[in-house]
């Protein structure tokens, strides 16, 4: 007989070997905007002016408040614990935001959208006697890439009291997964792996309105909703199966990859539609307590439409259908008329409580957190330095560890006179 005899190892649980939580392995990933600032002059807040007076980043209808074009680029740092550290860093947002006669303003910004980095390991090893040798075997998961948001963005005054705003969102990116099959045996030709690869690549676009209201001088309300022009699309392709023999995890021309990378031919593209289609809708209220220092409550709603294409293995073959959160900030501006450096700097504080549900598993995650920030402006023209700092923890329902979120911001940001004639100088 070909199989003598088998010896299974039970299934205990699967493990997370890498990249920024469990969450990435959900759906499309982690969405970068649903944990700490996508900014480091923002704190938790999305829509409420937190970067400075009057003034969000990532909300249109305040942009013109700036009194001057502004660059502002973030780099992030972050590290889960559950109970493996994972850790990940990289530039989480950049803006360029330029006001216009105090009436209006225009801005772009590129950031992450989505981080699809996971690799997942079964704890299942099954072993088997073939021609006299012992083989096992186990399965493993990774996923790496993900999505970038760019977006074109303007604001108006209509009055005194009402401002308008709206931001163009173009999604695009790829993501590449492994589905590998380890064999361990004494002879080398029975060791190695076979590999199903497959890539996506997404391409999308989304609307977000804002609206601000000013009902008097220390309160402002603002609103906003994002909802799909065109859901993400995601093009599929699945590569050949094949035997990884120099453990290098790409099917190349190595002699001893089988079948050979010449002898197969390449998969058609599978277009799956509406894969993500977000509808969320955030409220905010900001309240000015004392002269430089601001309360604020920020509520977020957001609703998965989009659909998981049973075509394409992602991850733990389940997605975020749901989630509402709500963040309280307490701001302390720097005072501009002051020439004293201590008075330059802005203090953040707050804290956040989300709640999402998984759409099959019915799984809730809740996450808890709480952000320090600290900014300082110099310069005739506003130049700004902020870092953040964000710790906290999810809570799954079921089957998962407790993750400890830990995350570092830093951003700077420059800004510039333009649309102003400046004078010219005169000879002697």
């Amino acid at each position: 007989m070909l199989f003598r005899n088998y010896l299974i190892i039970p299934i205990l649980f699967s493990t997370l070997n890498y990249g920024q939580g469990i969450i990435n392995g959900f759906g499309l990933g982690h969405f970068n905007s649903a944990q700490g600032s996508i900014s480091a002059g923002q704190s938790l807040n999305k829509i409420l002016p937190a970067f400075q007076n009057g003034v969000a980043l990532s909300n249109p209808a305040t942009w013109p408040y700036l009194k001057f074009t502004h660059l502002s680029i973030s780099y992030s740092a972050i590290k889960n614990s559950i109970p493996i550290p994972n850790e990940y860093s990289g530039i989480s947002s950049g803006y360029w935001i330029i006001p216009i006669k105090d009436r209006a303003a225009v801005g772009f910004s590129i950031s992450p959208y989505s981080n699809q980095n996971v690799a997942i390991s079964d704890t299942t090893i099954t072993k088997m006697i073939i021609f006299e040798d012992t083989l096992s075997f186990q399965r493993e998961y990774d996923r790496s890439g993900g999505i970038t948001v760019f977006k074109m963005g303007s604001g108006m005054f209509l009055n005194k009291k009402i401002s308008l705003g709206a931001n163009l969102h173009l999604l695009f990116g790829s993501s590449r997964q492994n589905e590998s099959m380890l064999m361990n045996g004494s002879a080398s030709w029975m060791s190695g792996a076979v590999i199903q690869t497959s890539r996506m690549r997404y391409s999308g676009s989304f609307l977000q309105g804002f609206l601000s209201i000013y009902p008097s001088n220390s309160t402002s309300i603002m609103l906003a909703s994002k909802f799909p022009i065109k859901p993400l699309d995601g093009l599929y392709k699945q590569y050949f199966l094949f035997y990884d023999s120099n453990d290098n995890g790409y099917h190349d021309t190595y002699q001893f990859d089988f079948p050979h990378l010449a002898d197969v031919e390449s998969e058609e593209d599978v277009r799956l539609k509406g894969i993500h289609s977000p509808i969320e809708y955030m409220v905010g209220l900001d309240k000015k307590i004392t002269p430089r220092t601001n309360v604020m409550v920020e509520l977020l709603s957001f609703k998965e439409k989009g659909r998981l294409p049973v075509e394409l293995n992602l991850g733990f073959n389940d997605f975020i259908h749901s989630s509402n959160s709500i963040s309280i900030g307490l701001i302390k501006f720097p005072d501009d008329l002051s020439i004293n450096w201590i008075d330059k700097f802005t203090l953040r504080s707050g804290i956040n409580y989300r709640n999402q549900k998984l759409k099959f598993s019915n799984i809730s995650i809740i996450e808890m957190g709480y952000s320090l920030g600290i900014g300082f402006k110099f310069g005739a023209v506003g130049n700004q330095i902020d870092f953040n700092y964000y710790v906290g923890s999810r809570k799954y329902s079921e089957s998962y560890d407790l993750e400890v979120i830990h995350q570092l911001q830093a951003g700077i940001s420059l800004g510039d006179i333009w649309f102003v004639k400046r004078r010219q100088k005169r000879n002697g």
